[in-house]
């Protein structure tokens, strides 16, 4: 049998209540107005699916409290963090914006310099249409040119979003990836090559070993191990995005015909 699907009013009871300790009819009506009978309902549902969290009160004053024990995954903590990574907002995390300031430093740009490229791209993905785009690189002396690609989907590379696709002008079509603030423009659609096989871009991880920096303490390292995944001297890492990886934490130098590093600092 089918579980029955969580109401999104009792999925925010639940995580209100776990997240902050308790949850009141007042926080139901900011974002979730009905009857006080559907919001009693709804505080019902909630304690069914959620053993940790009990009603105290009655009537219009009933709220939920945590009690203790183990919260549901999809109310946990460390989902919260996966919440507020995609924007999610107090209605979905339960936590109202003055409980948990949070404040987001981008430092790059995630669309391409074209402002219509972007809808055309994810079209072409969705249609699993072949496509133009004008692209620069990062090798010296590079300028834009046009790139005949197969979308393939986008990446999110910390605060960096990429195109994959395959590369229709090399030999077997080799998997790219494209940063989309570097695309500067659409040109077309077109048609895959004759005999065209729409690659899979599956994850393809590698358990590769790595070893700290002897100049970390002890506790560092125990930070730095468990930041990065760090099991057993081995780290499990996508393939796709090993040298920028090996670049931020390792000392990986970028290849001698790349432009590195793309800011020159001048003391004022």
């Amino acid at each position: 049998m089918k579980p029955k699907k969580i109401q999104p009013a009792v999925r925010f009871l639940v995580r209100r209540a776990c997240r902050t300790g308790t949850a009141r009819r007042a926080d139901l009506l900011r974002f979730y107005p009905a009857a006080q009978a559907t919001h009693a309902k709804w505080m019902n549902e909630a304690i069914l699916i959620a053993p940790c969290i009990r009603r105290k009160g009655a009537g219009s004053a009933a709220c939920l409290a945590y009690i203790g024990g183990p919260l549901p995954i999809w109310a946990s903590f460390e989902c919260l963090l996966t919440e507020l990574e995609g924007d999610a907002g107090p209605e979905i995390t339960g936590v109202l914006e003055n409980e948990l300031p949070i404040f987001i430093t981008r430092w790059t740009r995630k669309t391409p310099l074209d402002p219509t490229a972007l809808s055309k791209i994810i079209q072409a993905i969705a249609h699993e249409q072949a496509i133009v785009i004008r692209y620069v690189g990062l090798r010296k002396e590079e300028k834009a040119r046009l790139r005949h690609i197969y979308p393939a989907g986008l990446e999110r590379m910390g605060d960096q979003w990429r195109l994959i696709g395959t590369d229709l002008d090399q030999s077997g079509h080799p998997l790219r990836v494209f940063v989309l603030a570097r695309i500067l423009g659409f040109e077309a659609e077109i048609s895959p090559p004759q005999n065209f096989v729409k690659p899979g871009i599956a994850d393809c991880s590698e358990r590769i070993p790595v070893h700290l920096n002897s100049a970390l303490t002890s506790d560092q390292a125990v930070a730095i191990a468990h930041e990065l995944g760090i099991v057993d001297g081995r780290i499990t890492i996508n393939s796709r995005s090993k040298f920028e990886f090996y670049r931020r934490f390792a000392n990986q130098e970028p290849g001698r015909d790349i432009v590195w590093p793309l800011l020159e600092i001048q003391k004022e």
